[in-house]
């Protein structure tokens, strides 16, 4: 029998949960919680996490949260969102997030590539119910975007200097000696 999570989170990325965004592109997401137990919890966070080497950190935009650089995290919890005090059963709410994918992506060598923005997402309680004590209501969900890289071309020019004497112009011109 497959049964639901006691808390649930699903974070999406411009309505979708996979797909690519480009160097530059403002990303905006929504987090959607729910309490899926049949008692109130108390004391709820949710982070956010993602790759900082992709993610121009100072275009990071949190409704009713903030940004944890120790955590390296986005966080929501009840000193930012009151909502998160107090979950009733059943209730479910929305957050909202923005950030923009860095323009200039950190490639240092032909092996930089395939770049993938992992996006994971967590939903736990500080105090769970009485009968719910000492087991784990913590829920993660976890997606991925590729990033889009424009084509960069490194050019090389080399000259050799042989022992035979070579002549004709620089460069080589066709018909010409």
């Amino acid at each position: 029998k497959i049964a639901s999570p006691f808390l649930f989170v699903r974070a999406t990325v411009g309505g979708d949960r996979q797909g690519s965004l480009r160097p530059g592109e403002r990303a905006d997401g929504n987090v959607v919680f729910r309490n899926n137990l049949s008692q109130k919890i108390q004391n709820v966070t949710i982070a956010l996490s993602f790759n900082e080497n992709l993610v121009d950190l100072s275009s990071v935009r949190v409704e009713r949260g903030f940004y944890d650089a120790t955590r390296h995290s986005i966080v929501w919890n009840p000193a930012s969102n009151k909502s998160l005090g107090e979950l009733a059963p059943g209730e479910e709410g929305t957050l909202a997030f923005s950030f923009v994918v860095k323009g200039a992506l950190p490639i240092r060598s032909f092996a930089d590539k395939d770049f993938i923005l992992p996006v994971k997402t967590s939903i736990d309680s500080g105090s769970p119910p009485a009968e719910f004590r000492g087991v784990s209501l913590k829920y993660q969900d976890a997606i991925e975007f590729k990033i889009e890289s424009p084509l960069r071309l490194v050019s090389r020019a080399t000259y050799h200097d042989s022992p035979v004497q070579n002549s004709g112009p620089l460069p080589p011109r066709v018909g010409q000696n």
